[in-house]
């Protein structure tokens, strides 16, 4: 019998989690307010803020709770009451829950407080959630603390001799103070008198101000169970506002405050934090609402719409517009890495003969996350800088610029080294087997020309201290001449998925800038050109601002600036050239404004994650979408497609990873 009771005694809560806001420009105050009734009946609404600074995310929670005998049934009040909330303040979203009520125990160190209301009228408005989210930033000056606020609210079921003129509902606020300091009485004191200036101003037109009052911890139940309320279910007189209820000599626990919804502000503040929805001005949508069905696409993700809300739409990219190149640009922790790992699988999935190597400059540890088929690692690896083929007195001039270039020396050096390396090669039939005996074979023919005054010596010496920063045995060793492609790059070419991870040099970054020239001259020589605007091959370079910076100097013939700007122009020319190859290059930086400008503007697709607000003006002219670009949350991107005549916003899918710790 026992049993029995308690299973018809069993409520369940459907809970609505808000999970995004409607963004800056939506949350001006307007009459809108979500103490409402959208079910239009005597149902008990409760919302809860709950301010947790242990968590290491979503320190800041906002949830609905309503009450209903069934599971089934709870579920469906939250989500009516969810789709009530995002038709009134679009943008807004969240999630839904359910949860069976259970009886609520307090611990010794937790305090548990009312607001009292005084009688209507009010002679201001209360500005609760801006107080709320105030005090939540001020939690975070004192540490180990948990607080929570509740807001009951129900249609006012009083009865008067007179008509109700005004909408009235019954209200009570409650709050909780958790607190794990050592020092329990002095923190409690500082929280309760700051939350004291939470009610401080909020008065009636008798000057009879809100009160606080310490209530009992078995209060949360009855929250718990929508019995905080006295309910008129008799329909008994009790005057207006439950004036009649007043003289007895004690005030029930369960003594409601009355309020209009426009007496308590509402609005959503603009440094609520909780994710804002972000939406663009200038949004077009092209061949996603109508695509090809017989060309492969990749998936980029979801569809958020003009609202700023996250849809189940699908959103994709031609597999083959990546031919005309991707530039991956946003801030650090964003999610580019993760929509790296992503797309990787994408079109080793969808596009099987399609071969794509990722070369890691940095954060090599992240190897394991990508769905490659061969991992190499330097130093056990095999990049050569020139091999034995048949037009290679034609190469003999890129790899002098090369060579010249990446030690900081131009001009009447580059034609040295030019020149040198015609000669050794006429009278050798082959170039030296290495590049340490190359470059000494370079100082010796410089030597050679006996260049008069300071200018020869200083030259020399130039040329010596270089090549013996640049050269080490790992480097030597790695680069040696060969009669034939790596392994790696075979398998590249046939259509695997090979990683190369160079993180291990990754402070010496003109080592890594030869070797990407290196790699960049592999694709000329060994993929020929078909004509065919069609994807075969991706490259990926993951961090490219590590090696593909602009110089800081004034001065275009100092040795960074002439090293930065051959690598500039051999990326110009792998963008501008290499199509009619089919490959397609896929750059992932930061900063727009730190790259040569055409690694951002050659490429006919960006990806936008956040980025700052100074660098969106160089992809919009838009104010208002420079203003969303730089509010982008997590895994949230914008595509801008010159290809299809697309710019719009998604958020990038769920990927299981085997190994991923934190986010990319």
């Amino acid at each position: 019998m026992k049993k029995s009771q308690a299973m018809e005694c069993d409520l369940w809560q459907g809970i609505v989690s808000i999970t995004q806001v409607p963004g800056n420009e939506a949350t001006e105050e307007n009459e809108i307010s979500w103490l409402c009734n959208p079910f239009g009946d005597d149902t008990v609404y409760t919302t809860q803020f709950v301010l947790d600074l242990e968590k290491n995310n979503d320190q800041f929670s906002w949830n609905f709770f309503l009450t209903a005998n069934k599971k089934d049934s709870a579920e469906a009040k939250a989500l009516y009451f969810l789709n009530y909330l995002r038709d009134l303040f679009p943008g807004l979203t969240g999630k839904v829950s359910t949860k069976r009520t259970n009886n609520y125990r307090f611990a010794n160190h937790i305090k548990f407080y009312e607001i009292v209301f005084p009688e209507p009228p009010y002679g201001i408005k209360f500005k609760f959630f801006k107080r709320i989210i105030d005090i939540f930033y001020f939690l975070n000056k004192v540490e180990n603390h948990v607080a929570k606020f509740y807001i009951i609210w129900q249609k006012d079921d009083s009865v008067s001799s007179s008509t109700i003129i005004d909408e009235l509902y019954k209200i009570k606020i409650f709050f909780s103070i958790e607190t794990k300091s050592y020092d329990e009485k002095v923190r409690s004191k500082m929280i309760k008198s700051y939350v004291q200036n939470l009610i401080s101003d909020f008065k009636n037109s008798n000057e009879e101000k809100a009160i606080l009052k310490e209530v009992p911890p078995d209060t949360m139940n009855d929250i718990l169970k929508e019995m905080t309320f006295f309910k008129n279910t008799a329909g008994d007189y009790t005057g207006r506002y439950y004036n009649e209820l007043k003289k007895l000599r004690w005030m029930p626990h369960w003594m409601p405050g009355f309020i209009k919804p426009e007496e308590i502000d509402l609005v959503i503040p603009s440094n609520i934090p909780i994710k804002k929805s972000v939406r663009l001005k200038y949004e077009r949508r092209g061949f996603n609402t109508d695509p090809d069905e017989s060309k492969i696409t990749i998936l980029l993700g979801n569809y958020i719409n003009k609202n700023g809300v996250k849809t189940e739409q699908k959103q994709y990219l031609y597999l083959n517009d990546l031919n005309r190149h991707l530039n991956i640009l946003g801030l650090t922790g964003n999610g580019k890495t993760y929509f790296l790992y992503h797309l990787v699988n994408e079109i080793s999935k969808k596009a099987p003969n399609v071969g794509t190597l990722v070369i890691l400059l940095r954060k090599g540890e992240e190897k394991a996350h990508f769905n490659c088929d061969q991992f190499y690692e330097y130093p056990n690896v095999r990049i050569p800088y020139c091999f034995d083929y048949e037009d290679i007195l034609s190469f003999l001039k890129i790899l002098a610029k090369i060579l010249s270039s990446i030690i900081g020396l131009k001009d009447i050096f580059e034609w040295n080294m030019g020149n040198a390396l015609k000669a050794y090669y006429k009278k050798y039939k082959h170039l030296p087997y290495n590049l340490k005996d190359l470059f000494q074979l370079y100082w010796t023919w410089f030597k050679k020309n006996k260049y008069p005054g300071d200018f020869g010596g200083t030259s020399l010496l130039a040329i010596e201290n270089r090549m013996y920063n640049l050269i080490d045995s790992e480097l030597d060793s790695v680069t040696k001449l060969a009669h034939e492609p790596p392994i790696w790059f075979q398998e590249f070419i046939n259509g695997k998925n090979v990683l190369l991870d160079l993180s291990s040099i990754s402070n010496n970054h003109n080592q890594l800038k030869l070797l990407i020239h290196f790699i960049i001259q592999m694709i000329r020589v060994f993929i020929p050109e078909s004509g065919e605007d069609k994807l075969k091959y991706a490259v990926i370079i993951d961090e490219i601002e590590h090696i593909a910076k602009k110089s800081n100097f004034n001065d275009s013939g100092d040795n960074l600036s002439v090293t930065q700007s051959y690598l500039a122009e051999a990326f110009e020319e792998f963008l501008e050239a290499f199509r009619s190859r089919g490959v397609g290059l896929i750059t992932v930086g930061k900063d727009a404004s730190v790259l040569p400008k055409g690694i951002y503007s050659l490429p006919n697709i960006n990806m936008l994650f956040n980025i700052k607000i100074k660098e969106a003006r160089f992809f919009t002219n838009s104010l208002e979408d420079q203003m969303s670009l730089s509010c982008l949350g997590y895994r949230q991107a914008c595509i801008i497609n010159a290809v299809q005549k697309e710019r719009f916003l998604f958020y990038t899918p769920d990927l299981v990873l085997s190994e991923r710790d934190g986010r990319a």
